[in-house]
């Protein structure tokens, strides 16, 4: 087996893992349950990366599981955003009828991958390489997930600002910082390289982003 796959089936596992494990110890909990939903959308990602690689030459496999692995990163910024805004105080610091706004650009990516299909509109196969052809909406996708991960470590850090009590200040300082490399990396690799044609360490992102798992999961349980 492809050292690949076993490294990106363990990685998926682990994040299943650990977004169960924070669910079940409060299932009430609004923080578990984004958290939960942030590792769920992380695994499915890693499995449509996964498949993506694995597929040495079938297009209409390899297509479909694109599109599968770009609807779950979306939904990795929805969730890590959301996570954000009721992390660490159990409440969204944003109002109902924000919170539905805030959703409906990933109604839209949704639409534009898989019905109008304006985000990617073909694959090229190549030696050493798979090229995705993205069309007149991606610009929408990548500054959507840009701007909804940005946002998110945003609302973190100016919480941290907030907090008085030095010690949860502190954590939240150490997690920010912890997820800030990571998430930076992850966004250079799948999505700055990826745009530019270059998709050969892209099978690497879903390991830094264990990493800004690994950490929340730390922040929820210590706080």
């Amino acid at each position: 087996m492809d050292i690949k796959v076993i490294i990106l089936v363990s990685v998926a596992f682990l994040n299943l893992a650990l977004g169960g494990t924070i669910l079940f110890q409060n299932r009430k909990s609004l923080v578990g349950r984004w958290f939960a939903l942030f590792s769920l959308s992380l695994a499915i990602w890693t499995f449509g990366m996964m498949f993506y690689s694995a597929n040495e030459s079938d297009w209409q496999k390899i297509y479909i599981w694109s599109l599968i692995l770009h609807f779950a990163g979306a939904f990795i910024a929805q969730s890590f955003f959301y996570f954000s805004l009721c992390y660490p105080e159990e409440k969204m610091s944003i109002n109902r009828i924000w919170q539905i706004i805030f959703f409906i650009p990933l109604i839209i990516i949704l639409y534009f991958l898989f019905i109008d299909k304006k985000i990617i509109i073909g694959l090229d196969i190549l030696p050493n390489n798979r090229q995705l052809v993205y069309g007149s909406w991606y610009p929408f996708y990548f500054v959507y997930f840009f701007m909804y991960m940005g946002g998110g470590l945003v609302t973190i850090f100016i919480k941290s600002l907030r907090i008085k009590d030095l010690i949860k200040k502190t954590q939240i300082r150490m997690v920010f910082i912890a997820i800030l490399l990571p998430l930076t990396a992850a966004g250079i690799i799948n999505m700055a390289l990826a745009t530019l044609g270059d998709f050969r360490y892209a099978w690497t992102g879903p390991i830094y982003l264990l990493i800004v798992i690994i950490f929340i999961a730390y922040a929820i349980i210590k706080l």
